[in-house]
């Protein structure tokens, strides 16, 4: 649908015309994890797609926590807060691209494992669309046989729907009632806005192509700031070693504000190039090389499989995703450098450590929401691809204090491998 902010024309014979107005646009069929999937425009004024509120919000919107049937994801309640006309089939929607997570014998954990397939879906349509818009904010595809490219802006400006919420329910927002964040605002809304200086990489897997574009820092003041190099390295679930690495013959010798295409390659010629030898869970990375270092970053990486293709995994997969260690910061730590980038101030900070003895995608955390506490991660829907453990800061707002041995206890870890897993 196209809006009525059209200032150059009053009226047009083509109301559909992209190069003028702006687009509202919604879609819930086809490859919603494809760029193919989705339109161009100048100016994609609302998008999005919806997925369940947090535990710790919904626990709080609904009369007895410890009823199993409130907290049934499929049940009488969620369905009563449901407004759009596709009720339960927006959720499973999720289930043509992640794998349905299997039974626990808590219902609440059972609401917690279905939050973060909805979410994750939430999350790679979004980061679809995002990467879509950012990579052509110098082309503009007309027809399927016409762009337009030029070095100025073209698409000049997206508003994806929705930033909030302000009850429980299924909705497009991505933070829900509580404040707390869901995994599209933890990654997708964040890539929208915290681009590094020295910008950022989108990668995309359409029609059995890959392809990857550099998308420059506009906000630089520096404007001699831009890479050295590419590096390109494959992985698959089944190793942290890669299976290949390549530096890529990209030359950039001048700031420019337009993306740069960097990598476009066939899935049948990466495969011979990465030696994925025909297994699944395939994995792509770009680095970021300057002067200086590398920028290794979980949104410069590609899983080429959907999830819910991924039949087999390592033995080890899920199992050994575990806490290594948690401890309480003190004042000392530098708290106020911590804390930066949260959403509100505390001096209730834990690092914790999360390990694993095999590679782990889509790595969640999340907290018992019978335990009642507001709370941030420094990162969350992360992957261990290149590196054993990672270590993660927890928020926890007000003055609450939570004992290690407490938190050890409440803390819930997922990954796309732990949703076969009944019981750990």
């Amino acid at each position: 649908m196209f809006g009525p902010s059209n200032q150059h024309r009053k009226q047009s014979k083509n109301t559909c015309n992209p190069l003028y107005g702006d687009i509202h646009y919604y879609t819930y069929s086809g490859d919603l994890w494809s760029e193919s999937n989705y339109v161009l425009g100048r100016f994609i004024s609302e998008f999005g797609i919806q997925s369940i509120p947090s535990p710790l919000a919904w626990a709080r919107s609904i009369s007895n926590i410890s009823d199993p049937k409130q907290w049934d994801v499929f049940g009488s309640l969620m369905d009563h807060r449901q407004h759009h006309q596709l009720g339960h089939q927006i959720l499973r929607l999720a289930l043509e691209y992640i794998t349905e997570p299997a039974n626990r014998q808590d219902p609440i954990r059972n609401y917690s494992r279905w939050a973060y397939v909805s979410q994750l879906n939430q999350l790679m349509c979004l980061r679809t669309q995002i990467n879509l818009y950012m990579r052509h904010k110098c082309r503009l595809k007309l027809t399927n046989f016409t762009i337009i490219s030029t070095n100025k802006f073209i698409t000049m400006g997206t508003i994806y729907w929705q930033l909030n919420d302000i009850w429980s329910t299924p909705s497009w927002s991505t933070i829900d009632s509580v404040g707390q964040w869901k995994l599209s605002h933890y990654n997708a809304i964040k890539e929208y806005y915290d681009l590094t200086k020295w910008g950022r990489i989108a990668i995309h897997h359409n029609n059995e192509i890959i392809e990857a574009d550099w998308i420059p820092n506009t906000n630089n003041k520096n404007n001699n700031l831009f890479p050295i190099e590419f590096e390109l390295i494959c992985y698959t679930i089944w190793s942290f070693i890669p299976t290949y690495r390549e530096m890529l013959n990209i030359s950039i010798k001048h700031f420019i504000q337009c993306p740069i295409n960097i990598l476009n390659k066939s899935l049948n010629d990466l495969n011979k190039l990465c030696h994925f030898n025909h297994r699944n869970g395939r994995i792509i990375q770009i680095i970021i090389k300057n002067n200086l270092n590398s920028i290794i970053s979980d949104r410069n990486l590609l899983l080429l499989d959907k999830p819910i293709q991924i039949k087999i995994w390592p033995k080890n997969a899920g199992k050994t995703l575990q806490i290594k260690s948690i401890k309480l910061l003190n004042i000392m730590n530098n708290l106020l450098n911590i804390q930066k980038m949260a959403p509100f101030l505390t001096n209730h900070i834990y690092e914790i450590i999360i390990e694993s003895k095999s590679p782990e995608l889509f790595i969640n955390l999340d907290i018992d929401p019978r335990i009642d506490v507001e709370f941030w991660f420094s990162i969350n829907g992360f992957h261990l691809i290149n590196e054993k453990e990672k270590i993660i800061n927890l928020f926890i707002s007000g003055n609450k204090t939570i004992s290690i041995d407490v938190l050890k206890h409440y803390l819930w870890i997922e990954s796309l491998a732990t949703l076969n897993m009944k019981e750990l």
